[in-house]
């Protein structure tokens, strides 16, 4: 071999050995980016899946709390549709009892809100025409203990059950959705305690 050849092979083993050291160099740096990168990868991962959790979370006290108002709130409109259905069907029975009973009522009821002195009780047109004979009499027997007196009049009123008493210029409405209305919230709540209890 000559002294060219000899100078050109160890150049060349050289040049082999210095690009094994940068291959070598190249692979550990490469191993020590996809580490860092796996590393990196990883702590986002779990970042990520920890606040995935957290949110779901939240969702989840979210809908439960708004299922839960949901419920309640469908509850309470159940509450009140069983309360109204009873009122208007103790309204409904009221106003269909046999006429005796019906009439007995409405006799206690002007014991209630009659004033002393004279007065008007107008009927609904249903009631005038189903009106007992001696209602007005027996009636009156009872009201003269307060120094009240009624006169059944011929005018009906335009009410769906109980009656008006005039006095005048004073009107005291005794219909049975008046007398509902001055109490309904009384009424509501006595009957969601006696229901719901």
């Amino acid at each position: 071999m000559t002294g060219l050849e000899e100078m050109k092979a160890a150049i060349e083993e050289e040049s082999r050995l210095e690009c094994g050291k940068i291959e070598k160099q190249a692979q550990e740096r490469l191993a020590r980016i996809r580490e860092d990168a796996q590393a990196a990868a990883n702590a986002r991962y779990q970042e990520i899946l920890i606040r995935a959790r957290k949110e779901c979370e939240t969702e989840l006290q979210r809908a439960k709390m708004s299922g839960e108002m949901e419920t309640k709130r469908l509850l309470l409109r159940m509450k009140t549709e069983v309360v109204n259905e009873t009122i208007e069907m103790a309204l409904r029975h009221l106003r269909e009892l046999p006429d005796t009973d019906y009439f007995k009522v409405l006799t206690a009821l002007a014991g209630t809100y009659a004033c002393r002195g004279e007065g008007e009780m107008r009927l609904s047109e249903r009631d005038l025409k189903r009106l007992p004979s001696g209602f007005a009499d027996e009636l009156n027997d009872m009201l003269a203990k307060q120094g009240a007196h009624v006169r059944i009049g011929a005018q009906p009123a335009r009410i769906d059950g109980g009656f008006l008493l005039i006095y005048g210029d004073i009107e005291v409405n005794c219909s049975f959705e008046a007398l509902l209305d001055a109490s309904l919230e009384e009424i509501k709540d006595a009957l969601s305690r006696e229901l719901f209890a």
